[in-house]
Order: structure tokens, then sequence, then C-alpha cells
């Protein structure tokens, strides 16, 4: 019998570890990122309030947008969205 609980895990894990964490969909194409984007010294981008950051946030010019979770966007098209893994998922 399939233990449900750790099915979901799995598959969370592996739609959160398809990222490449390149932060298009952070703003990091556009030039205004979300100001809870960090740029790691290897390239790639990680939130630093990820846990917590759907919402009403603000980008490093002030802009103030919704944070939503990928797949309520993935029909959308975003600077570099081109290139996002989840919508090759």
């Amino acid at each position: 019998m399939i233990n449900y609980d750790k099915y979901q895990e799995e598959k969370f894990k592996k739609w959160e570890d398809a990222c490449k964490c390149c932060g298009a969909c952070c703003g990091t194409v556009d030039g205004d990122p979300c100001l809870h984007l960090i740029k790691q010294n290897n390239g790639k981008h990680f939130c630093e309030i990820y846990n917590a950051r759907l919402g009403m946030r603000k980008t490093r010019s002030g802009k103030i947008f919704r944070c939503v979770e990928i797949r309520d966007i993935i029909n959308k098209h975003w600077p570099g969205s081109n290139n996002c893994v989840y919508k090759i998922f």
C-alpha cells in the first residue's frame, strides 16, 4: 500500500529540486527583483523568506507586487520565463 504522505513529500521535493534558481520569476531578468531575493556566489538565487514569501512584497525599486506560487503563473509569461524548467516539467 502506498503511504500517501510520503508520496506527496517525495513529489514536493522533486518539484522543488527541479528549480534552477535563476531568479527570473522573482525579477532578476527585468532588473527589479524582489527585495528578498539573494544572489549567491555561484550565480544561483534564493529567497531569504521562502517559507513565508507568499503575499504582498516589494521589489528593490519599491514597487509592490503579490508573490505567488509558481504553479499559479506557469501559464503566463515574464522576462526569462522561456528558460523556466517548470514550463517543461
